[in-house]
């Protein structure tokens, strides 16, 4: 009851959008968040909030963060009108200086996560590079908050500050490419950039995501929400200038950036499977198995175009033409990272066919980590004699069959059949329908699904993937792959002889990363290379003295909001300790870590975590002096007893 009190008393707050700022604009922002009421039509400028706010969150999940907790009221489902949704920008989205200045943040409410208690929803953020946040910005806004549900299907067209919402009847039932390139014909601006959804998203399927362009997403149930309010798509195209308090040590600061860091050379370094090559393990049949020497066949074939962001030289994202096969001649978009991939490779696909099959998924506007998590058991299933080609749909789910793989994704996209259904809704929820024996097969996260890679050997990557919702990227990881000297960790760390340090080598990835996204910075960018580099520009852009201490709490901060957030909507520790799929417990079955798992080492690696979390070990409520030490004292109601 005190606790619930004390949320409503919260909500009860004044707006953080004031009327009228005390304070100059920082640099890095360029002023301004649109409120878009979809039930009236009412489009609203908001003054961002004061200097004092900014500093503690900045933007992206952070800012978009604190503005749910302000107005998502009590007792509203994901799905509701009511559930807010907000895209927001950083301050080093669209510098321009320096790389990886490119991220956009969409944050909601989502259906995703299965809690123990049968609650459905959590607090996610999909994270996106590319152009659009950049031009956001240059069409006059850090962010944008929709409220409400549209009676019709809608998409916001944004121009040089000048907001309108159009009709968008004509766009409703295209696939998520398709979209944007007839807003694009709509609004007579080539170089307009759109975040779109596909059918996913129109169906609601919880794991639906946003297109941001082609080779770009913000994935993590973004989509669905969009979809529940008719909103099929943002368009944005602008020509102002991000503001800079001081150009020189910003460029001083980017030149050093680029400087350091590794960039992919083409067409060879797209000759491999991707983040496979570099963990060592691979996701193959549903976690059976984590070796696939197949799956690279023909690659080194192919014709590569990279796509970079926006004044980036990493070139992550990149498109291919077919060269071999059946999809010989089509040209596919591929995202930076390997996720949409794997939905594939644990199908038993490689080669060609699974940048065919990418490109499909992306435009149905689907996650590949929570399909390919639901499609691998269902495939296993199958083959193992638990379901039939009576809840297929006459499909034969046989490994490295692509036509059935794109047919399962469009059944997914539409929620068609039994088996459809049910791969929208996510792996949990399939699982409890086959029946026990594939609860021991299936691979979640309350619900959800990890970042789609074979994480096991990776102590503190484990760590990371089982205490997120399901829905959200993982952000919490060590420095096993390799180091990051300015945070501490000169060598790689990988030790599968003991857990000691392993909860505060997350712990301290997690938070620099969590203030990046915070700061419009792509962690692809800056992973390994930059922390100083990455502050000095945030000094450089804002006017602020910005410090790494200062960074860092701020990214803590925003963890513990998004904590704070779940344990009102029902969270407790045993979500972490039970609410996972089995397989992804089970040690390695072969490769180079095989008999390698995490699971020896549970409950005793999560009690660690909520240590360096500051964090009740019993109830995983924050400590008083961990509210009081990140000024999050409002939310001493929610505090445990010291």
């Amino acid at each position: 009851m005190r606790q619930e009190k004390g949320f409503e008393a919260f909500l009860k707050q004044e707006s953080i959008f004031p009327k009228r700022r005390s304070t100059p604009i920082p640099g890095g922002y360029m002023g301004k968040v649109l409120r878009v009421d979809l039930s009236s039509g009412k489009l609203t400028d908001l003054n961002l909030p004061e200097d004092r706010i900014l500093r503690q969150y900045m933007g992206g999940q952070g800012l978009a963060q604190l503005i749910i907790l302000h107005e998502l009221p009590s007792g509203a489902n994901p799905l509701d009108p009511e559930n807010p949704l907000v895209v927001m920008a950083g301050p080093l989205t669209g510098n321009g200086k320096t790389p990886a200045g490119t991220v956009v943040t969409v944050t909601a409410f989502n259906n995703i996560t299965r809690f123990l208690d049968g609650s459905v929803g959590a607090i996610t953020s999909g994270i996106a590079a590319g152009y659009f946040g950049s031009q956001l910005k240059f069409a006059g806004y850090d962010g944008i908050i929709f409220n409400g549900v549209s009676e019709k299907p809608v998409y916001l067209w944004i121009k040089n500050g000048r907001a309108e919402i159009r009709d968008g009847s004509g766009v409703w039932g295209k696939d998520a490419y398709e979209t944007q390139d007839i807003i694009r014909k709509e609004t007579g601006e080539p170089g307009a950039e759109v975040m779109s959804i596909g059918p996913a998203g129109e169906n609601m399927v919880p794991s639906a995501l946003a297109a941001t362009g082609p080779n770009h997403s913000c994935s993590h149930g973004a989509g669905a929400v969009f979809g529940s309010k008719k909103l099929k798509a943002i368009g944005v195209f602008g020509s102002r200038k991000v503001p800079v308090k001081n150009m020189e040590k910003l460029t001083e600061a980017g030149n050093q950036w680029r400087g350091k860091m590794k960039v992919y050379n083409y067409p060879q370094d797209r000759f491999g499977a991707g983040y496979p090559d570099v963990l060592k393990t691979i996701v193959h049949k549903n976690f059976q198995t984590s070796v696939f020497p197949e799956v690279t066949k023909e690659l080194n074939q192919q014709e590569y175009t990279p796509r970079p962001c926006y004044e980036c030289n990493r070139q992550c994202p990149y498109d291919v033409r077919i060269t071999t096969g059946k999809h010989a001649g089509y040209k596919a978009t591929v995202n930076g990272g390997s996720e949409q991939l794997e939905a594939f490779y644990t199908l038993g696909i490689g080669g060609p066919d699974v940048y065919y099959l990418a490109d499909v998924i992306n435009r149905a506007g689907i996650d590949g980590c929570h399909f390919g998590c639901g499609a691998g058991l269902a495939f296993e299933a199958y083959e193992k004699g638990l379901i039939t080609k009576s809840q297929t749909d006459g499909l034969e789910l046989k490994w490295g069959d692509v036509a059935v793989a794109e047919k399962l994704v469009h059944m997914t996209a539409k929620k068609e059949g039994w088996l459809g259904r049910l791969l929208a809704e996510g792996p949990k929820d399939l699982a409890e329908a086959i029946g026990p024996e594939a609860k021991k097969m299936v691979v979640h996260i309350k619900g959800g699904a990890p970042a789609l890679h074979d994480w096991r050997p990776y102590t503190t990557q484990m760590l990371g993937q089982m205490t997120t919702t399901g829905g959200g990227k993982p952000r919490f990881q060590g420095f096993e792959i390799g180091p990051w000297p300015e945070l501490g960790y000169t060598q790689r760390t990988l030790n599968q002889e003991s857990k000691e340090g392993k909860a505060r080598e997350s712990f301290v990835g997690g938070l620099f990363r969590i203030a990046s996204g915070c700061a419009g910075v792509c962690w692809f960018g800056e992973s390994g290379v930059t922390v100083n580099h990455t502050v000095e520009a945030l000094a450089a852009i804002t006017g602020w003295d910005v410090t790494k201490d200062e960074v860092m709490a701020m990214g803590d901060r925003t963890w513990q909001m998004e904590h704070i957030f779940h344990i009102r909507h029902g969270w407790t520790p045993e979500e972490d300790m039970t609410n996972i799929g089995q397989r992804f417990l089970e040690p390695l079955p072969d490769g180079p870590f095989k008999g390698f798992g995490v699971a020896k080492w549970l409950p005793d690696l999560f009690l660690d975590f909520y240590k360096e979390c500051g964090w009740d070990p019993k109830t995983g409520k924050p400590l008083k002096s961990t509210l009081q030490r990140l000024n999050l004292e409002e939310f001493d109601f929610l505090a445990a007893s010291q």
